[in-house]
């Protein structure tokens, strides 16, 4: 019986514990350390109502060490395993990069790691060797500050009313709903800086190019594009072609159509950093999760998601994902195909449903815009022509532009001037609705502000005289 079996022996007996029993404290591994002076004295008296106590505390003590030292060693191996991982994935000379990483891999999940925080934690590791915050992990820094009206300035735009500048957008909706021609459309917009569908206000120009990740296809893809450029008009457009650039699959197949890999999305930032590209679609979500770790349907997706969305962020760069509808559902919010995740992300979505009359052979669509920041919910029709290009409708007996409504209302005043909560109350608006479409108008030298009120210009009046003459506004983008 050694002395930790002794010691035991004596508590459980409710018997004195002999002077005599010295413990030499290095020898006894239940108890650690009792080296104070109050300890030794419990030990020597035989003060059983204690000796217990010390004992559970000490053993507990040990318990939690072991476990600290065990918890350290299996962290130190789980960081070196993942900072292993992500510069194997990220290793663009090795050709056997993917069999390596998902070796590393399994030797993760032996530690008691989850695939989907493999995942997870991969694209951390990865934003942070891009010098990208996300999900918040600079933690506090910067993180407090005080309220001023340029913190608090009106929402910047790439594409008035449609397109946040700098940040990330979803266009969805059906297979045939346009969102390829449209999103040609949208690149036409913003290369020649002018108004797009039922906007009055230009596109914010700034001398980058568009970049169209076509990875909805192989070495066809190009030519597919090309095809619906040509339809709408562009590729006798010597200015669209210079400056709309494609991200696809080579045609003998050396290069893969873009996916959400580490080795893709190292490209895109060395793209997007160069500062050579103002605008980037993405088409389409889903396709960029085939031949990658990420899936739509087990919210992985959201890990790059968000890091393209960082990158997009740190360089000005707007992005626009191009997906699918979930044809199970009939809510429109829950309608982007996969996670309900992808909606809360962006800053602006907007659904396209088109309906195709067989007895007719025509179509119309309804452009639904389910968030946008900055704006109030719309919606309008739009059509192909062959000669006009994307035709895009108000909806019928409604005025679908703010903006113009706001004109038309401080058209209706004597003085031509109203102040900002005199004409929320006529349309039925929040105040705070209209202070971003009042931001583009003072922009766009339709109205200025005369003490607290706004008043039209000339240029604002002759706008309201020109909407009054028309019956029903038409946006045509040609």
């Amino acid at each position: 019986m050694n002395i930790s079996q002794k010691l035991f022996s004596h508590i459980r007996d409710q018997t004195p514990v002999p002077t005599k029993l010295k413990l030499p404290i290095a020898n006894v591994p239940i108890v650690t350390k009792l080296t104070s002076a109050s300890a030794k004295e419990t030990f020597d008296k035989g003060d059983l109502d204690n000796i217990e106590k010390i004992v559970h505390k000490e053993v507990m003590k040990a318990k939690l060490k072991e476990r600290a030292e065990t918890s350290k060693k299996q962290w130190d191996a789980l960081s070196e395993l993942m900072n292993e991982l992500i510069e194997i994935s990220c290793d663009t000379d090795n050709p056997e990069r993917w069999t390596r990483s998902k070796l590393v891999e399994v030797k993760i999940r032996k530690l008691g790691v989850l695939s989907t925080e493999i995942k997870e934690r991969k694209m951390a590791l990865l934003s942070a060797k891009l010098g990208l915050d996300l999900g918040g992990l600079n933690g506090t820094v910067g993180a407090v500050r005080t309220l001023s009206k340029s913190h608090g300035a009106s929402q910047s735009w790439l594409i008035p009313q449609f397109l946040p500048l700098g940040k990330a957008s979803v266009i969805y909706g059906d297979s045939g709903a346009g969102k390829t021609s449209i999103a040609l459309h949208i690149a036409n917009a913003y290369i020649k800086g002018i108004p797009f569908a039922d906007s009055i206000y230009p596109s914010k120009y700034d001398g980058r190019k568009v970049l169209f990740i076509a990875s909805d296809g192989q070495g066809d893809a190009v030519d597919h594009l090309t095809d619906y450029a040509d339809q709408g008009g562009f590729m006798d457009d010597e200015t669209f072609v210079n400056n709309f650039k494609v991200y696809a699959a080579a045609d003998d197949g050396s290069t893969g159509p873009f996916n959400f890999s580490e080795i893709h999305l190292l490209n895109l930032f060395n793209q997007l950093k160069g500062g050579g590209y103002g605008l980037v679609f993405i088409d389409s979500l889903k396709a960029s999760c085939m031949g990658s770790d990420y899936s739509i349907d087990d919210r992985t997706a959201a890990f790059p998601m968000r890091i393209i969305q960082a990158m997009c962020a740190k360089t000005r760069t707007t992005l626009v994902w191009l997906h699918h509808t979930n044809k199970g559902s009939s809510d429109s919010s829950h309608r982007a195909s996969g996670s309900t995740d992808l909606i809360e992300i962006v800053s602006s979505a907007h659904e396209l449903r088109y309906n195709w009359n067989e007895g007719t052979g025509q179509g119309r669509g309804e452009w639904i815009v389910q968030k946008l920041r900055g704006s109030s919910k719309r919606k309008f029709y739009y059509s192909f022509d062959l000669e006009t290009g994307l035709v895009l409708e108000t909806m019928s007996g409604e005025t679908s532009k703010t903006s113009d409504r706001i004109i038309l209302t401080i058209y209706d005043t004597p003085n031509k001037r109203l102040k900002r909560n005199d004409v929320a109350t006529r349309l039925g608006l929040m105040p705070k609705t209209l202070s971003n479409h009042a931001t583009h108008l003072k922009e766009e030298s339709f109205i200025k502000m005369n003490g607290q009120a706004w008043e039209l210009t000339g240029k604002g009046v002759q706008r309201a005289k020109k909407l009054l003459q028309a019956e029903q506004p038409i946006g045509v983008v040609k």
